[in-house]
């Protein structure tokens, strides 16, 4: 008991240090002399140290997600969040990432908004949550840690964290200053893995739903991108819309409920019989603009 009101009465760095340096040294040292007995008492005092540091974490005032400038969307560092829970050393977070390429921000959260936040984690596909300070110890703590996906989310519409991520990933790298040639090898990795991620996909498209007699006419709205897209001298892009989750569809068609969800090969179908140009994934969002030729390329 007395330990556990140590913790609750540490400075947020000390806690972090102790459940990632201090006890992990401990259960070295137990590992070393073999004593099963030290293991177990140390590993369990870690557990229920890290309870106490992570519900203070959640509990805190404030703290400040690292936003990429280059997507609108939160910096995505090996599929995880990264969020500081003291803002006295942003400068020098922001100093780190930008010798890398990347212009960032910093959301401010409340106890609110932060689960909010790590609701949106689970529909973008980011896994953990990296706290730091931006000086000493980071703590990783994986989202189902903190909140399970049914706590967060309670609307039933379909979800792609895998497509989200692989766009939001492509995207950062794409967007950031710098030669094209020096980032062309991680480019095409990332977007190699978008591609597998699009053909994986199901996707919401936005239709609108006629009956008359016995038929059902269905039809599906067009999105003119000819000013956005390279294209022949005179042609008009048309693309077809398509979300990967309902949050994004309303973005674009705020209160509109009726959609159709179709596979990649579906929706490859419907876009030659509609004769469309393309598709554009999440125009409001991290949008990318798929041709149909480069369509038919990704199906294999």
């Amino acid at each position: 008991d007395k330990g556990c009101e140590y913790i609750k009465g540490l400075p947020m760095a000390d806690g972090i240090e102790v459940i990632t340096k201090v006890i992990p040294e401990l259960i070295s040292k137990a590992e070393e002399k073999k004593s099963d007995n030290d293991i177990g008492y140390f590993s369990k005092l870690k557990e229920i140290y890290r309870g106490i540091v992570v519900e203070k974490l959640m509990n805190m005032e404030h703290l400040w997600t690292v936003y990429c400038d280059g997507t609108g969307y939160p910096y995505m560092l090996d599929e995880d969040l990264v969020v500081l829970y003291d803002y006295t050393n942003h400068a020098r977070v922001e100093e780190q990432l930008k010798k890398y390429g990347y212009e960032v921000t910093f959301g401010i959260e409340d106890k609110e908004s932060f689960r909010y936040e790590m609701a949106h984690m689970y529909r973008n596909g980011y896994k953990n949550i990296r706290f730091i300070d931006g000086k000493d110890d980071m703590l990783v703590v994986p989202r189902e840690e903190i909140a399970t996906y049914d706590q967060l989310i309670v609307d039933d519409f379909v979800t792609n964290p895998g497509l989200q991520s692989a766009l939001i990933q492509f995207f950062q790298e794409f967007r950031k200053p710098g030669n094209t040639a020096d980032k062309a090898a991680f480019l095409g990795t990332k977007e190699s893995e978008l591609k597998i991620a699009i053909r994986n996909a199901d996707y919401m498209v936005p239709c609108t739903k006629e009956e008359s007699d016995d038929i059902v006419s269905i039809s599906h709205p067009y999105v003119d991108i000819s000013d956005k897209v390279k294209h022949t001298e005179g042609e008009q892009v048309l693309a077809l819309p398509v979300f990967t989750d309902g949050i994004e569809m309303e973005k674009c068609y705020a209160g509109k409920t009726e959609n159709m969800l179709y596979n990649y090969k579906e929706l490859l179908k419907s876009v030659k019989e509609l004769g469309a140009s393309g598709i554009i994934i999440n125009p409001l969002g991290v949008s990318y603009y798929v041709p149909v030729e480069i369509m038919k390329q990704i199906i294999g």
